[in-house]
């Protein structure tokens, strides 16, 4: 499965379940999606080789959660051990 597959799999997930999110494609950013029902914000990274998630993107994802009082989703479908 592709990763742009997965991205489109959990923002209909995140939808269907009365989340509003946001996909920010293109973008070197340390997150893919930002979804918020009520008072609970998601900050979802996707990777199809989920040993592929970098220190740094972790790390930041980390700072933006504490910062927006959010919580963090990884979401990958393989590794490679």
């Amino acid at each position: 499965m592709t990763r742009e597959s997965i991205i489109a799999q959990a923002l209909h997930a995140l939808q269907s379940n009365g989340y509003v999110a946001n996909y920010f494609a293109n973008t070197e950013s340390c997150f893919d999606i930002i979804a918020r029902k009520q008072g609970l914000v998601l900050i979802v990274k996707v990777l199809s080789n989920i040993d592929s998630l970098r220190g740094e993107h972790a790390h930041e994802i980390k700072k933006l959660c504490h910062t927006l009082h959010a919580s963090a989703v990884i979401i990958g479908e393989k590794t490679k051990v």
